[in-house]
């Protein structure tokens, strides 16, 4: 409820300050799916939920639903919480149950921000909650983001910015294929995806917080 309320208030005020436009939404299934999308800004989230009335849930560091001057807003906007420093997989039954419901799981399988606007390897987050819940991975584009708002800026400008989305795809292992290497194919092939809709080179490594890089391709 407080998050259908938010979005009534919002998404007309989000759609007209940043002109937010989508493209082939109708590859979006009216039932529950997955959206894996690149990351370049902090309001990459906040364009991709403008562009549905639905609920759009989101992995979310658990400090922001413990800390009390913006829990409220955190909770508000369905976040799941996870800990970031021990990552494991219990998240899936939330996310599986915010599908099951009709509505719509995010996620960025980079896992962090692109300092460049390459779209770099994924963690196997994504193929895992797609092998759990049966749902379609649908690749998505935000452009403009990082034109609006800048990492570290306090304020975002209002640039257009438009959101793509590409067609479904469902996770299936090969025959005789081991499982982790499954995972990694699956989440390769999301991000080459994305990678093309967003006509940005790919990077074949993780993107390194401390700047080292591993090589591209």
């Amino acid at each position: 409820m407080v998050y259908r309320v938010f979005w009534i208030t919002l998404v007309p005020l989000i759609r007209l300050y940043w002109r937010v436009r989508w493209i082939r939404r109708d590859n979006v299934p009216e039932d529950g799916a997955i959206i894996a999308s690149n990351h370049v800004a902090a309001i990459d989230p906040i364009l991709i939920c403008a562009c549905f009335w639905r609920q759009v849930s989101w992995l979310a560091k658990v400090e922001l639903v413990k800390t009390k001057r913006i829990a409220w807003f955190f909770r508000g906007a369905a976040v799941i919480p996870v800990d970031r420093e021990e990552p494991d997989t219990s998240w899936i039954p939330a996310a599986i149950a915010c599908m099951d419901k009709g509505g719509l799981f995010g996620t960025f399988p980079e896992g962090t921000r692109s300092p460049d606007g390459r779209v770099y390897r994924a963690h196997t987050g994504v193929a895992r909650i797609a092998e759990a819940s049966g749902r379609p991975v649908i690749p998505a584009a935000v452009v403009g983001s990082n034109l609006s708002h800048k990492k570290g800026g306090r304020f975002a400008r209002p640039v257009p910015c438009s959101v793509a989305f590409g067609e479904p795809m469902f996770f299936e292992k090969r025959h005789d294929e081991d499982p982790a290497a499954a995972y990694h194919r699956f989440s390769d092939e999301v991000m080459d995806c994305v990678a093309e809709l967003l006509g940005a080179a790919r990077v074949r490594d993780l993107y390194s917080r401390e700047g080292r890089r591993q090589g591209s391709g």
